[in-house]
């Protein structure tokens, strides 16, 4: 009788960017900069803080697979996925709820709400009464129009720019990530460590602002996720690998998460039509940790307060899901 012996041999080990874009429960909640706009900690190469999802997802690729591991993440609470790749609401209306970076049309120009200004995270910007439109034709140039509102001109109408486009790496400067919020993270992240590492892996996370969106459809996520996904990869000549996932949530949300599920689902099927074997599923923390109650206590699995934001524990089991994705993806 012959027996074959089977080791679990380790990877060879990797210098690995870990990319993460999404929203604050992905950067995690503890590690803040003490700003009006909350916008997590990333300040070093390493790009996170103790008890971060982020860190915690690199402490494990590294002690458990051998790899060393740089993260940056485009990370910031309280965002839309459509200001990461980039919207069009069409033509100015007036009394209109707007997120920071969407782009409107007028006298045959295009305008960027706070264009670049990645300080602006809101949905709650209301446009004023007709006569407050933007009508400067200056590319490049801001515009306080005299509802307070600033718009920057980014140039005439083209036939992309009706409502309902979602921009991407292919549109013209500031209509995709409009308020530049990857360029100065993971784009930037990625120009300044092309030359050390071996391979980048993206992770995206998005659904807390998202899934109670009336305005967003199952195919304007999946064509804003896939617009994430192909912009970094236009980044680097290096292997680069995607996981797109979702947010946890509770369950007063379970109507509206449907169609961001079945987007994430959407958005694997179409890299795996292309015979792009770089984009595999992600952790959807809503499937891989179940509904989350609130506040349910210390080391009970759940959200804090505000129903939004894991509580510790919950963010070292999310940790765990995305790893266990990645692990399954053959990514790491």
């Amino acid at each position: 009788m012959s027996y074959i012996v089977k080791q679990n041999l380790a990877p060879i080990p990797l210098v690995i960017g870990l990319l993460l874009a999404g929203q604050s429960n992905f950067a995690g909640t503890t590690a803040r900069l003490t700003t009006a706009h909350g916008v997590p900690l990333n300040t070093s190469a390493d790009g996170g803080a103790a008890s971060s999802l982020a860190m915690l997802l690199a402490e494990m690729i590294a002690f458990r697979r051998g790899h060393t591991v740089l993260t940056s993440y485009a990370a910031y609470g309280g965002t839309s996925i459509k200001q990461y790749a980039g919207y069009c609401d069409g033509p100015w209306q007036a009394a209109r709820s707007l997120y920071a970076g969407v782009t409107v049309t007028n006298v045959g120009y295009v305008y960027s709400l706070y264009g670049g200004d990645n300080t602006k995270i809101s949905n709650s910007f209301t446009t004023g009464s007709a006569g407050n439109a933007p009508v400067g034709t200056t590319i490049g140039a801001n515009e306080t129009t005299g509802d307070t509102l600033v718009w920057k001109c980014l140039g005439t109408v083209t036939a992309r720019d009706v409502q309902g486009t979602v921009y991407n790496k292919d549109d013209v400067a500031g209509k995709f990530d409009p308020l530049g919020r990857m360029l100065a993270t993971t784009f930037n992240f990625m120009a300044a460590n092309e030359s050390s590492i071996d391979r980048f892996i993206l992770a995206t996370e998005w659904g807390e602002q998202d899934a109670p969106d009336v305005t967003m459809t199952t195919a304007r996520f999946r064509d804003s996720d896939i617009a994430v996904i192909d912009g970094h990869f236009a980044r680097t000549s290096k292997p680069i690998f995607a996981a797109p996932g979702l947010a946890p949530y509770y369950a007063a949300q379970d109507a509206n998460y449907p169609k961001l599920t079945q987007a994430v689902i959407d958005v694997v099927a179409y890299y795996a039509a292309l015979g792009d074997a770089r984009v595999k599923a992600g952790s959807n923390l809503r499937t891989d940790l179940g509904v989350l109650p609130t506040n349910p206590g210390t080391a009970i699995k759940g959200l804090k307060a505000d129903a939004i934001h894991m509580n510790e524990y919950t963010i070292w089991l999310a940790a765990e899901a995305w790893y266990a994705r990645l692990l399954a993806a053959g990514f790491i």
